[in-house]
């Protein structure tokens, strides 16, 4: 028998384990204490949390300092006047060490929250994070995680010592609350962690459930029955079947959505990133990431893969959600902002997704371009600044105007699962060979150029097609692997 919970997508990918539901012992909030035994408490929490973030950031600092900076943060924050007024002045009015941190955290989130500018809006997530590691070592520490066994935990909100200490046995996260931007999230995507928000499971759950997490479904499955049979469920085998060898001269290239995910496919099959979704960054949010999250995201990938291509696509929004964000041109500014800063860390290559025609992917060339010159203004032109621009071609229009479009583009990019969507609103009935009929043109308009073209969707993992393509002259194929 089996149960599904939906949630928000916090982070991509898919997991499958036991269930550890942790269970965090409950923190006394009551009045009429004694300050001083209160405050001995709470330094002492202060103590073992200091310790925990120097330990976190020692560990990690050597390979991941963006990451690291987050810890040394934090540590910042715990030693904050205003923070720490804030909590002593409730203690000395005889609140407990729990119920003051709680009312301080109130307090200063009412200041901040009507701040507009994305450092506030930082902090508030860094007090969020202070405030949970704090209490937990009120309560006594909780429950601690299983001593060996790779998992999926269950959670009311992400611990950030978990996730550096812990992250090999952790194969997912469910939670009750994730805020997108929040630190614990962006460590979760380095880490490779799927991650599910808004999952709320009885108080009664029992222990020993078999769960599976698909983030990007939005489900996390738990079941008593046969473990194979939720484990099948997992992953289709299209997406794990080993491919052929590719025609000689051909690339292969993989998709991701994750540092993890991309980090798993230079391997010896995958020549670099043909295609990283930046849109996920964006997902369950309710205002758009700043500028300088995006680009210690975009930094740690492209560190990373130093010496790989890396092709990112800037963030494929659907209407309804850039609406809600605000200008659409400011959004992808930002986002040009964070990809040029961090373009000198790797070898970025920068596709735009649904160009509508020559002039739609002119008017973007040229917005990247001023872009570029803004954040480069006073130095020296150097290769960081030569960034590729590509187009993906996945619309009619684009298709019609492939030899324009070519000539303004460092390469090309053909989206066969959109182009599909394109062509089945004019011809429902419209199917893969209608789009294969598109891709001599589009390919002879890159040859013409003297740009690469690549190929991606469910078209590109066609195996059998591959020595067609290389015939007609796409030069590689970008795939999930």
């Amino acid at each position: 028998m089996s149960t599904v919970f939906y949630g928000s997508c916090i982070s991509s990918g898919h997991a499958a384990g036991p269930l550890f539901y942790r269970r965090d012992t409950a923190v006394s909030f009551v009045r009429g204490c004694d300050p001083a035994a209160e405050q001995v408490r709470f330094q002492e929490a202060l103590r073992l949390s200091d310790r925990e973030l120097s330990d976190a950031y020692e560990r990690i600092a050597c390979h991941d300092p963006a990451s690291a900076e987050i810890f040394s943060a934090h540590r910042t924050l715990l030693r904050d006047p205003l923070f720490l007024g804030a909590v002593e002045e409730k203690i000395n009015a005889g609140f407990s060490a729990a119920s003051a941190l709680d009312a301080a955290e109130e307090k200063l989130s009412k200041t901040l929250k009507n701040a507009e500018e994305e450092r506030a809006s930082a902090f508030l997530y860094d007090l969020s994070d202070a405030v949970r590691r704090l209490s937990f070592y009120l309560s006594g520490g909780g429950s601690r995680l299983p001593e060996s066994g790779r998992f999926i935990l269950y959670t009311e909100e992400i611990a950030l010592g978990a996730l550096v200490f812990e992250h090999e046995k952790i194969a997912g996260i469910a939670c009750m609350r994730c805020d997108p931007a929040s630190h614990g999230a962006i460590l979760a995507r380095s880490y490779g962690i799927p991650v599910l928000s808004g999952i709320v499971l009885p108080d009664t759950q029992p222990d020993g459930a078999f769960a599976v997490l698909d983030a990007d479904k939005k489900t996390l499955t738990l079941t008593y029955g046969e473990r194979r049979e939720v484990e099948e469920t997992l992953t289709p085998k299209e997406e794990t079947e080993e491919l052929p060898p590719l025609p000689e001269g051909m690339k292969l290239y993989g998709n991701a959505g994750s540092l993890m995910e991309a980090l798993k496919l230079p391997n010896g099959k995958a020549e670099g990133i043909g295609l990283f979704r930046s849109e996920f960054s964006y997902m369950g949010r309710t205002e758009p990431p700043g500028e300088e999250m995006l680009y210690l995201e975009y930094r740690r990938l492209l560190e990373s893969l130093r010496g790989y291509p890396v092709t990112i696509r800037t963030a494929d929004l659907r209407l309804d959600k850039q609406a809600s964000f605000g200008s659409p041109e400011g959004l992808l500014k930002t986002q040009l902002r964070a990809l040029y800063r961090a373009a000198g860390e790797g070898d970025l290559r920068i596709l735009f997704p649904m160009v509508k025609d020559a002039a739609d992917f002119r008017r973007l060339r040229t917005l990247a371009e001023e872009v570029c010159r803004e954040v480069y203004a006073g130095s020296p032109e150097d290769s960081k600044t030569k960034v590729p621009l590509g187009a993906m071609i996945e619309t009619l229009g684009a298709v019609r105007e492939a030899d324009a479009i070519a000539r303004e583009a460092s390469f090309l990019s053909i989206g066969s699962n959109d182009l599909l969507r394109e062509l089945k609103k004019t011809d429902p009935d419209a199917d893969r060979g209608d789009v294969l009929s598109l891709l001599p043109g589009i390919a002879k308009a890159a040859k013409d150029a003297g740009i690469p073209v690549t190929i991606c969707g469910e078209l590109a993992r066609d195996s059998e097609k591959w020595p067609c393509y290389k015939e007609i002259g796409i030069d590689a194929v970008s795939v999930q692997l």
